[in-house]
């Protein structure tokens, strides 16, 4: 949904004579997409019915529209009624508490997923890696990192870029080699990435290493 067209999909929704869930979860997404943040909530509070997509695009808008604390409240209040979150609110939730250094919160949210026995896919384990390496956890980064299987091109690039803003350039380096052993290539934004966060500790060699 386009911004601009929100209105015009609004009063078509208001006309169904059978407005089902997905019709519901997707004016919420149309909205989030859209930055009316203020119009999604007030549909999602009148749902008559919510599933898990429901929050997850909720808490999902509120992560990406710069609303931290109130995707956190959501998230809290799923878990307090029993709605089992998929990986898409978890993964919101994790990067909301890496954007705000929100160490506490992020180690809950990791201690939900081994409770309740979530599948610890490359998108949730590159979140907690990149979690815990802004929060300034590098041991438990990179203990999750080591118990993931598989690991995707992200996951390596949260992993190295965590050792290089850690402070820990050598063994950003190292694994970097090792990436590259393990044939897994870097996308051109990751690359750049990886190579934005190693420049402050190059040296020529070192520099040449990586690339």
């Amino acid at each position: 949904m386009k911004s601009g067209y929100t209105d015009a999909a609004r009063e078509l929704f208001d006309k169904m004579p059978n407005q089902n869930m997905e019709s519901w979860n997707t004016m919420i997404s149309g909205y989030a997409k859209c930055q009316q943040l203020d119009m999604a909530r007030e549909l999602f509070d009148d749902m008559p019915a919510k599933n898990v997509v429901s929050w997850s695009a909720m808490i999902t808008a509120y992560a990406q529209g710069d609303c931290p604390f109130e995707a956190l409240s959501l998230f809290e209040e799923m878990r307090r009624l029993d709605v089992t979150p998929n990986c898409a609110a978890v993964g919101s939730v994790l990067s909301v508490c890496s954007q705000m250094g929100a160490l506490e919160q992020g180690r809950q949210v990791h201690s939900y997923i081994e409770t309740n026995k979530m599948n610890m896919d490359p998108t949730i384990g590159t979140a907690l890696i990149d979690m815990y390496a802004k929060c300034g956890c590098i041991d438990r980064a990179v203990k999750v990192f080591d118990a993931l299987v598989p690991k995707d091109v992200f996951s390596w690039t949260a992993m190295i870029g965590g050792l290089a803003i850690n402070g820990h350039a050598a063994e950003a380096l190292e694994l970097s080699g090792q990436m590259e052993r393990d044939a897994v290539k870097p996308n051109e934004v990751t690359f750049i990435g990886v190579l934005w966060r190693l420049q402050p500790w190059w040296s020529g060699g070192s520099s040449k290493a990586v690339l």
